[in-house]
């Protein structure tokens, strides 16, 4: 994890456990190696009780034998306070919520070469994962204040794949933003937002347009689909003079391409809303990505990789999405294929965690899937998943 300058406390938590062989069921009986046969590793984004530049960053390797499995999940955060925090995670089967156990932070020691003005804390617990606790099983993982505040959450990835996918996506997307109550007569806007996502690198834009306000400052915010938690873009000013290169008049430009940075540790792809308030908080205008209205256009294309899950190795496939929105209708295709699967074999499917119905493959091992679970939002759509009979996960396509 890369840390700026200034004081930084950083944790470590290694929970290491053994297991025996029959807790886990691994295909063709197991491993024949001592290398990590899983890794997967999740972003930690800070929540809106977190302190300023909080992070971290955690690691769970999945390893072992033939007589057994080991799994181990490594832990580090930034710019939390000194104190004691909760981990814990949520399962994949259920959504349910299991208690890691407690960790320190620490006061802080030296540990930057001197001439640099950083200062690490470094406080490390080993602790056993609750009994019967399959790690395949853990979908995400949180870090707590003692009080339930979360302030750091995160959802596991491969390694290799990190926050981000393993294909391409676009997304474009036009949104009028109307006015609240509070707003001045007339007063409008529009949001135009663009992302492209390269097997996890992203560059995204956002344009701003906003007329009928008066002359002033004013803050523009979104709202994320994955936990409708508030991120505050940055302040613009109104005004009837060009400030910069970046700002024209009402106009004003977040991300890529000459704008104003977007903050660190957003996923682009995560943002469902967006908003602008006056210095006092007060929301003036807004606007909902996710639920199109007259005047909305826009269209989210995406060709991403099925990847297998620990049951069944050697499951490849691709997954598509298009969905094309004009004047606030949406038309969409979805398609799925999935190969080296067990024949005749029954899976559960799951959309974003949730059980959207079952499929069978075909004699050769194939599943294709044509269609969402009705009522899904393609624009919401982060996560397919195929779930064998034993409720081991045999297949995951992420968007």
């Amino acid at each position: 994890m890369t840390t700026s300058t200034g004081k930084t406390l950083i944790s470590t938590l290694a929970i290491c456990l053994g297991l025996s062989a029959g807790q886990i069921a691994w295909a063709d009986g197991g491993f024949t190696n001592d290398e990590p046969q899983v890794e997967l590793v999740a972003v930690l984004a800070p929540t809106t009780n977190a302190p300023p530049g909080a992070s971290g960053e955690a690691h769970l390797d999945i390893e072992g034998t033939n007589a057994m499995a080991e799994a181990s999940l490594d832990l580090e955060t930034t710019g939390l306070s000194n104190g004691t925090y909760a981990a814990s995670v949520t399962l994949i089967s259920d959504g349910s919520t299991v208690a890691l156990g407690n960790f320190d932070i620490t006061t802080p020691f030296e540990f930057f070469p001197e001439g640099t003005n950083t200062d690490e804390s470094e406080s490390h617990v080993e602790l056993p994962l609750p009994p019967g606790l399959d790690p395949t099983n853990i979908a995400s993982l949180s870090v707590s204040d003692l009080t339930g505040n979360v302030l750091l959450s995160g959802a596991f990835a491969p390694e290799s794949q990190g926050d981000g996918i393993h294909g391409t996506e676009h997304l474009g997307l036009s949104v009028i933003l109307n006015p609240t109550t509070n707003a001045p007569p007339g007063a409008v806007g529009e949001g135009h937002f663009d992302v492209e996502d390269t097997n996890g690198v992203m560059s995204a834009t956002l344009d701003l347009e906003v007329s009928g306000l008066s002359n002033g400052t004013y803050t523009a915010s979104v709202t994320l689909k994955s936990d409708g938690s508030t991120v505050v873009l940055g302040n613009f000013d109104v005004s009837n003079e060009v400030d910069n290169a970046q700002q024209e008049g009402d106009n004003v430009q977040f991300g890529d391409n000459g704008g104003l940075p977007l903050p660190s540790g957003l996923n682009p792809m995560d943002i469902g809303s967006l908003s602008i308030s006056d210095l006092s908080g007060t929301v003036l205008l807004t606007g909902d990505f996710m639920a199109s209205s007259p005047g909305d256009d826009g269209q989210f294309d995406a060709e991403v990789t099925v990847e297998s899950g620990i049951s069944h190795p050697s499951v490849t496939g691709l997954a598509t999405v298009q969905a094309l929105i004009t004047h606030g209708k949406m038309k969409s295709k979805f398609s799925l294929t999935a190969q080296g699967l067990p024949a005749k074999s029954r899976f559960t499917v799951k959309v974003n965690g949730v059980a959207g119905g079952t499929v069978r493959s075909n004699p050769q091992g194939l599943v294709k899937l044509t269609k969402l679970p009705k009522g899904t939002n393609p624009l919401a759509l982060k996560s397919v998943q195929l779930f064998d009979s034993q409720g081991h996960l045999a297949a995951k396509a992420k968007f």
